[in-house]
C-alpha cells in the first residue's frame, strides 16, 4: 500500500496540474474559505512533480527490493521447481506493473475527485489526460521493478533453502 500511495499521490497531483495547464490555460483558480485564490501553474511546478515522481520510483524500488529479499526462500522454491531466471524476472516486473496500475487508478480517482470538488466537472472528454494518468504510473512501477527483478533472478535455490532451514 505504501508503494501504491507513493506513486498515486504524485500522479494525482501531476494529473491535476495537467488539467489546470490544458483546460484552465495554466491558471488554478478557486475559492477557498470564502476567498478567491488564483495561482499560475508554471515550469517549477512540473520540476517539483519530477522530483516527487523520482522519489516515488526510488521508494517503490526499495520496497520491492525488500519484498524480494524477504521472499528469497519462496523464490528459491520456484527456481527449484524449474522456473527460469527470465520467469522470475517477469514475475517481479509484473508485480511492478500491477503496483503501477493500481497506483494509476488511485491517482486518477484522487485527481478527478479533486477536480470535481473544485470545479464541479469531471474531464472525461480528455483521453490524453486519462491515458497519461494511467500510463505514467505503470511505467514508474515497471522501472522500479527492474533492479529487484535482477536480484530475484540471482537467487541460488540450494543456498537459500539451506539457509532457510
Amino acid at each position: 500500500s505504501l508503494s501504491v500511495l507513493s506513486i498515486a499521490l504524485p500522479t494525482a497531483l501531476l494529473t491535476f496540474f495537467l488539467f489546470v495547464t490544458f483546460h484552465l490555460q495554466g491558471v488554478l483558480y478557486t475559492s477557498w474559505l470564502g476567498q478567491f485564490v488564483a495561482l499560475q501553474v508554471g515550469p517549477m511546478h512540473y520540476v517539483t512533480m519530477g522530483i516527487a515522481i523520482t522519489i516515488a520510483i526510488l521508494t517503490t524500488g526499495e520496497i520491492m527490493w525488500q519484498n524480494v529479499t524477504d521472499r528469497r526462500a519462496s523464490l528459491a522454491v520456484l527456481k527449484a521447481l524449474g522456473w527460469t531466471n527470465g520467469a522470475i524476472r517477469q514475475l517481479i516486473v509484473l508485480e511492478g506493473f500491477l503496483v503501477g496500475l493500481i497506483s494509476g487508478i488511485v491517482g486518477l480517482i484522487v485527481a478527478y475527485t479533486t477536480i470535481y470538488f473544485l470545479y464541479d466537472l469531471v474531464p472525461w472528454n480528455e483521453p490524453l489526460l486519462f491515458g497519461v494518468s494511467l500510463a505514467l504510473p505503470i511505467l514508474f512501477g515497471v522501472i522500479a521493478a527492474f533492479i529487484p527483478a535482477q536480484l530475484a533472478a540471482r537467487v541460488q535455490p540450494y543456498q537459500e533453502l539451506k539457509d532457510a532451514s
